[in-house]
């Protein structure tokens, strides 16, 4: 310490170092200083300034300790120990890792032999060569790290070359990997199997090497001990809620649990029209064994569908679910090839084995379009879009009906202004599929209507129904052409979108008043959409749903799409539209901010507080009021009406 004045961080006992493990619990006098302040007229010593820095440095690392602990953070693989390819030594790969409350940085893959801080200070003991063994033995690989002090006379840029004064030290992170070999039967992640532990530095666990005698270390031969995928998302189990800019592919609750759904009814609707897949005539034995693999496949379908719909598959859940399901797929296909093999499983088996075998393990090693790809790189998108692809393959076999939901967003008008009689406005609609199905595209319905003195037709047509071809969550523009005669009264434009496969699955817009004298969009047009993603209603948007099940509550998804080159921020606003006697009123939470093209999932809930006696019809409206900044502007374009009629039950 003659740099310095005083250690007052140690000095005046600050409770974070005793909560760290720097120093012993419980001495005396130990204070909960969270900052240091100046004062007029009181000077600031060196001291003051490092202890500012010291209490803000083991505050977040006590964050890091506690809250995420040790491990590779995602997006990283840092510190990964493979084979180099050279006798006796090994590589190391860039990236981070956080261990003890530090984050530590290998900027480039490097091997054990040219480690960039092999000959700082503070390497004790001096890191040794790799050696040969002598015998077969298990070696632990592990991450040494400490805080070197660094003045001009290590790094010029410390020194002010204008006035020749040199600027306050710096402390810099160095690290080294080194190896030690383990005792028969000890733990590699047993702190006590690291040796020769120094003051200051701190340790972790990165490999186990199963080394053969000799001097060559394979990767078969390499245990990876390092925990990866290190997430707050994984911590916290935060709604699952992902995006991938390179794919452009969003990932929530929703498509997770239609995936489970459009493999389950493929596999319902091949047992149907393909039955031989899995029965055999003559062979009781054999059809009860592929019929309970297949009642394994949809149950695991079923429930995981069921577990995604009420928000319980974060993460690693979801890809836990994945694997689970691969599993039961797996033992399927195994099941349906050795009969196919015996020559009980005929017809269109060879497809479907085929089918399966491209989409779980892939059509060659290493196939990265495949399920099994997807699950060991922990790649929870991939891995859907697999299951997807296998859904779709399937279902092309046996025509499957679409799963999701569809939406509709009024997204520009030409010209702006004004309605005026007899001149032709081109309105800009959005269809958005929110759809899982076999075929990956499906043709949805587009109908429009007015009142009398509107003429309305789709640009290309003269009519006021249009089939859009739209791939599988996605979306396509189409333009509506709008002409007012004379005198036309003021009126409602309607538009609704249903699936042409699966028309229940229908969308109607919210009403778009059209008058002369008045603009068709006011403003600029809409800058977020949100659409109903819940269970098929009945005709006017009603739910039935028994009473005991409204007292447990009911969540209501829907999915909101940011059209907005700004990030906003929108609060969901639910209001009774009919009496509500018994009924609790909906939390009304404002959303975390809404990125630019952002897709999101949110839930509203709705439960009774009186089972027996709460009112029934009762009607909600629900929709989104934006708040940027202090805004209070509804965004009519969301309302939606739902209507919920209580059965007994």
């Amino acid at each position: 310490m003659a740099n310095y004045s005083r250690d007052s961080f140690l000095a005046t006992n600050n409770t974070l170092g005793e909560l760290l493990g720097l120093v012993a619990p419980g001495a005396p006098g130990a204070r909960n200083y969270v900052s240091v302040r100046l004062q007029q007229a009181v000077p600031m010593v060196d001291a003051d300034w490092n202890e500012e820095a010291d209490i803000r440095r083991r505050e977040m690392e006590l964050v890091l300790v506690r809250a995420i602990g040790n491990g590779v953070p995602a997006a990283s693989d840092g510190f990964k120990i493979s084979s180099a390819g050279l006798p006796n030594n090994f590589a190391i790969s860039a990236g981070m890792i956080f261990m003890n409350g530090w984050v530590v940085y290998n900027r480039a893959a490097v091997n054990y032999d040219v480690q960039p801080f092999a000959n700082s200070a503070g390497v004790v003991p001096p890191l040794a060569p790799i050696q040969p063994a002598p015998l077969a033995r298990t070696e632990l690989v592990y991450l040494d790290a400490w805080e070197n002090e660094v003045n001009s006379q290590d790094d010029g840029n410390l020194m002010d070359l204008r006035i020749g004064v040199e600027t306050c030290v710096r402390l810099e992170r160095a690290w080294v990997v080194r190896t030690t070999p383990l005792a028969a039967n000890a733990n590699p992640q047993d702190p006590a199997s690291i040796p020769n532990q120094q003051p200051g530095h701190r340790y972790y666990a990165l490999a186990a090497v199963n080394r053969p005698a000799g001097s060559q270390i394979s990767d078969g031969a390499i245990n990876d001990l390092r925990r990866t995928q290190l997430t707050l998302d994984a911590l916290t189990h935060a709604p699952l809620q992902m995006y991938d800019p390179v794919r452009d592919q969003h990932l929530d609750s929703v498509r997770l649990g239609l995936a489970f759904r459009g493999n389950l009814d493929a596999l319902q609707a091949i047992l149907q029209a393909t039955p031989e897949v899995f029965v055999y005539t003559n062979h009781p034995v054999e059809t009860a064994q592929a019929v309970t693999s297949l009642q394994d496949v949809r149950a695991s379908a079923t429930g995981f569908e069921q577990q995604a719909g009420s928000g319980l598959l974060y993460k690693e859940a979801a890809l836990a679910a994945l694997q689970s399901f691969f599993n039961a797929e797996s033992a399927l296909l195994t099941l349906i090839q050795k009969f196919i093999t015996a020559g009980l499983a005929t017809g269109f088996s060879n497809t479907f084995a085929t089918i399966y075998t491209t989409n779980l393990n892939g059509a060659s090693a290493n196939d990265p379009s495949s399920l099994q790809f997807a699950l060991n790189a922990g790649d929870l998108i991939g891995a859907v879009m697999a299951q997807e692809r296998l859904n779709q393959a399937l279902g092309q076999q046996s025509d499957a009906l679409p799963e999701g939901t569809v939406g509709l967003s009024l997204i520009s008008v030409t010209p702006g202004g004004n309605v005026a009689a007899g001149t032709l406005y081109q309105l800009t609609i959005r269809v958005q599929s929110f759809l899982t199905s076999a075929a990956g595209t499906e043709q949805i319905e587009v109908i429009a209507s007015a009142g009398a003195g509107w003429t309305l037709a789709f640009q290309g047509t003269v009519s006021t129904d249009l089939l859009v071809p739209v791939v599988n969550q996605s979306t396509a523009d189409v333009v509506l052409n709008i002409t007012a005669t004379p005198g036309a009264a003021n009126t409602s434009l309607a538009l609704t979108a249903r699936p042409v496969r699966r028309q229940q699955l229908v969308y109607q817009n919210p009403p778009q008043a059209l008058a002369i004298g008045q603009p068709i969009l006011a403003g600029t047009g809409p800058i977020v959409t949100m659409t109903y993603q819940g269970p098929a209603l009945q005709p006017g948007n009603i739910a039935s749903v028994a009473r005991s099940v409204m007292f447990g509550a009911v969540s209501i998804p829907f999915n909101l799409v940011s059209l907005s080159a700004n990030t906003e921020t929108y609060q969901l606003a639910v209001t009774a539209q009919s009496p509500v006697t018994g009924w609790q009123a909906p939390a009304q939470p404002v959303l975390a901010p809404l990125s630019p093209n952002e897709h999101r999932s949110v839930s509203v809930s709705f439960k009774t507080t009186d089972q027996a006696n709460a009112v029934t019809p009762v009607t909600y409206q629900v929709g989104l009021v934006r708040v940027t900044g202090g805004a209070n502007e509804p965004q009519t374009n969301t309302n939606f009406t739902l209507t919920f009629q209580l059965t007994a039950g």
